[in-house]
């Protein structure tokens, strides 16, 4: 009681002693000075003196907080809260699962992918830090692409693209979406035009659109209505305009035939031709090859030779011929409307695909699900996304992976073991890791040792049965009650111990004798002399003799008066006389 008096009343003397008249207390703690001072659990986390678990708690981080207080938040009342080296995302941040010195887990900060602008994803069953992007299509969708049955998926570290699934052209039939998800389907019919391709007809903008028999047909789609009553396929995407510009700059002139055409403003507020003077009026051609156009005698080639293109824009020009005579640039083919864009190559122009790739190396494969998806080119050189070879064609069981380091399909095994061909000790059975026809790992006994009285030894470099010795030097004989023993060995060159002889066999009178490292059965003799002796019984002279178990026994010799002698004992002897 004592000890405990004094430590509660320090404090309080201590707080006592500033509040003396009208002095300034100078003992002031100051947070966020990052120095741990009176009346401050903490501040600033190099100032923690405790830890969780010091606290109470079971694991985690402890943090001081701003108000120089114990920060508790990350810190876990729960022992082992996830599996130890499992990985998971926590918003953008890849956390582990470490363990602390009371020996309980909990998760830790691995790496914030926010800090190099990434975000938090399982990619392929890691956590990794990649790059944020926005899906080009929901998951599992379907479409036509021209004559190629796409889906959406999702690409290692990547969002979700179009892929190429299957060309229905290769089988002569055409994709098409009339009944459902997009499928390949037979037809006798003509295409109209080009897979998603558009054009104005009037003021209503027409569609290349698959139709249920499977070919190609415009379809009429936005009727083009005030404010914007003109449809406009000059450029790409078509579109409703409130008035459509056939030239570009006030004031610009061309030839239109024998009529100089001036660029002007309409009442609309759109740029168009207008036709001005007339050239044949007085016998001459409008020229427009050098400089504005003009009415002239002579006209001037634009370009050489005919047949040759050019890219004026977006818009493919072809050198023709005009009725002056001279060569001329008209207008061929505008890009725009394929979504393609205009290219020269020498003399020649045309309107090329431009690739929007999904993927970055032809050839490359990865699994997405239980597909091997191929990176592969069109005729444009376009790179595609595509099925090289969907694993459930082997059966429901069969899935991609990647584990050799490529992809390809394998069953989806649960395997007992890890490397084919292994051999260990459980117990006493020799066990060997073997594959099965799915190329699955699993256990098979292979030899129970302890039937053959030996062990399981693995030495490192082999497994094998090993001698338990009963005995160490063969042929070593010894008595064992009746039995003469002897240490031989077995089917497996083992030393074993095994019954030699059974005395018994001889008689019931009959031992092992083990003398001079000697075994043998011998006869149980009860002797009643030793050789030599004899006794006398009236005349009757007894000898000792040895029978043919070598027992020895008194036997009578002769009668002595048939001699006319008498018996006489001298000692342990006896003769007559």
């Amino acid at each position: 009681m004592r000890k405990l008096l004094i430590i509660t009343t320090i404090p309080f003397i201590l707080m006592s002693c500033d509040d003396v008249g009208q002095q300034v207390n100078n003992n002031t703690s100051q947070c966020g000075n990052n120095i741990l001072e009176f009346y401050e659990a903490c501040d600033g986390n190099n100032t923690l003196i405790d830890t969780c678990e010091s606290l109470g708690f079971q694991g985690g981080i402890l943090q001081c907080a701003s108000d120089c207080t114990y920060d508790t938040s990350n810190c876990t009342s729960e022992c082992n809260v996830c599996e130890a080296s499992s990985m998971r995302c926590s918003g953008d941040i890849i956390e582990v699962c470490s363990e602390n010195e009371n020996g309980c887990t909990f998760w830790e900060t691995h790496t914030d992918c926010e800090t190099s602008g990434l975000i938090c994803a399982e990619v392929e069953g890691s956590f990794e830090c990649i790059d944020d992007c926005t899906d080009s299509c929901t998951d599992g969708d379907t479409r036509c692409s021209g004559t190629v049955v796409q889906q959406c998926l999702y690409t290692p570290g990547q969002c979700a693209v179009w892929a190429d699934m299957e060309d229905c052209s290769d089988s002569s039939q055409v994709c098409s979406t009339s009944s459902g998800p997009a499928t390949c389907i037979d037809t006798n019919c003509t295409d109209q035009c080009t897979p998603g391709s558009a054009n104005c007809q009037e003021n209503t903008i027409y569609s290349c659109e698959y139709g249920a028999n499977g070919c190609t047909d415009w379809v009429a789609g936005t009727v083009c209505q005030n404010p914007t009553p003109y449809c406009d396929d000059s450029d790409w995407p078509v579109v409703c305009v409130s008035c459509v510009d056939e030239c570009t700059q006030i004031g610009e002139t061309q030839c239109n035939g024998t009529f100089i055409a001036t660029c002007s403003e309409n009442a609309s507020g759109c740029l168009e031709w207008i036709d001005g003077e007339n050239c044949a009026d007085t016998g001459t051609f409008c020229d427009d090859a050098v400089g504005p156009a003009e009415c002239t005698t002579n006209c001037t080639n634009q370009c050489t030779p005919q047949g040759s293109t050019r890219c004026d824009g977006n818009i493919v020009q072809t050198c023709t011929e005009a009725t002056s005579g001279c060569n001329i640039w008209q207008y061929y083919e505008n890009c725009d409307t394929t979504g393609a864009v205009c290219q020269e190559s020498g003399l020649n122009a045309s309107c090329v695909i431009v690739c929007n790739d999904e993927c970055t190396t032809e050839g490359e494969m990865f699994c997405s699900g239980t597909s091997i998806m191929e990176c592969m080119s069109d005729t444009n050189g376009c790179l595609y996304i595509d099925v090289n070879q969907n694993c459930t064609d082997s059966g429901s069981e069969y899935i991609c992976s990647t584990a050799n380091g490529y992809p390809e399909c394998v069953y989806n095994c649960s395997n007992e073991c890890s490397t084919e061909g292994d051999y260990w000790c459980t117990g006493t059975i020799i066990e060997e890791c073997l594959s099965d026809s799915n190329g699955c790992l699993y256990v098979s006994s292979v030899e129970d040792c302890d039937d053959s009285n030996r062990l399981c030894h693995d030495d490192g470099s082999s497994v094998q049965c090993e001698c338990i010795d009963e005995c160490f030097v063969y042929g070593e004989t010894w008595c064992d009650n009746d039995y003469v023993m002897e240490c031989t060995t077995d089917y497996y060159g083992c030393n074993i111990i095994a019954e030699s002889e059974d005395c018994l066999d001889y008689g019931s009178n009959y031992i092992c004798e083990d003398t001079s490292g000697y075994t043998q059965c011998v006869y149980d003799c009860i002797h009643e002399c030793d050789l030599g002796e004899g006794y006398c019984s009236f005349d009757d002279l007894y000898t000792c003799e040895e029978d043919y178990n070598g027992c020895r026994y008194f036997e009578y010799y002769y009668n002595c008066a048939d001699y006319g002698q008498i018996c006489v004992e001298t000692g342990l002897t006896a003769d007559c006389f």
